[in-house]
């Protein structure tokens, strides 16, 4: 295996758009005859975009069916599946928002001593459902930046214009990190 294009995909991200891009880049390297499948996770925006590319290898004579080379990322459709197991036996709430808070949707249970939050309840603190609150919106910021491209640039523009405003020098303005609930201190990261 070996990456031959990793290119940031401008505007809507369509299958039609994507599958445009996918072309330029295969045509760049005269690969399109070459293309046999595509693996890929279940957005109904890859079929569309197997569907594009297969009418750009007709348009340009190319032998190339999207009926049968779509293929569902293994790992992506068996993690599907075990969350729906666990929703359907009641180890996890249906799209509980603590499913959807992190980057990764964590499934298993956080052991007590991992679990600040708990602790932090048992122990006694007072704002606890406030700091819980203060990361609840922050998440979802963090989210809604970090979901497209076009408020990606948005984000690191309006940085660099403070750095400026500020006199803070920095070779490039910071993206906003989200933290995952299996990776230990992303959540200070993230703050």
């Amino acid at each position: 295996e070996i990456l031959i294009d990793f290119r940031e995909l401008i505007g809507e991200h369509s299958g039609e758009n994507m599958a445009d891009a996918v072309w330029e880049t295969l045509e760049k390297f005269g690969i399109n005859n070459r293309v046999i499948a595509f693996a890929m996770d279940n957005a109904s925006n890859n079929d569309t975009l197997v569907e594009h590319f297969a009418e750009k290898c007709s348009d340009h004579g190319i032998s190339f069916s999207a009926k049968d080379v779509r293929l569902r990322c293994v790992p992506h459709t068996i993690h599907l599946a075990a969350l729906k197991l666990l929703e359907a036996i009641g180890a996890v709430n249906k799209g509980s928002e603590s499913q959807d808070a992190y980057q990764d949707s964590a499934t298993a249970r956080v052991e007590r001593e991992f679990d600040d939050e708990t602790v932090a309840l048992e122990d006694g603190i007072d704002d606890v459902s406030d700091t819980i609150a203060m990361k609840s919106a922050l998440r979802k910021i963090i989210r809604h930046v970090r979901s497209s491209p076009q408020r990606r640039k948005a984000w690191l523009k309006e940085v660099e214009m403070t750095m400026s405003a500020t006199g803070i020098r920095r070779e490039s303005a910071l993206m906003l990190i989200l933290d995952c609930k299996t990776r230990w201190s992303s959540t200070h990261q993230m703050l």
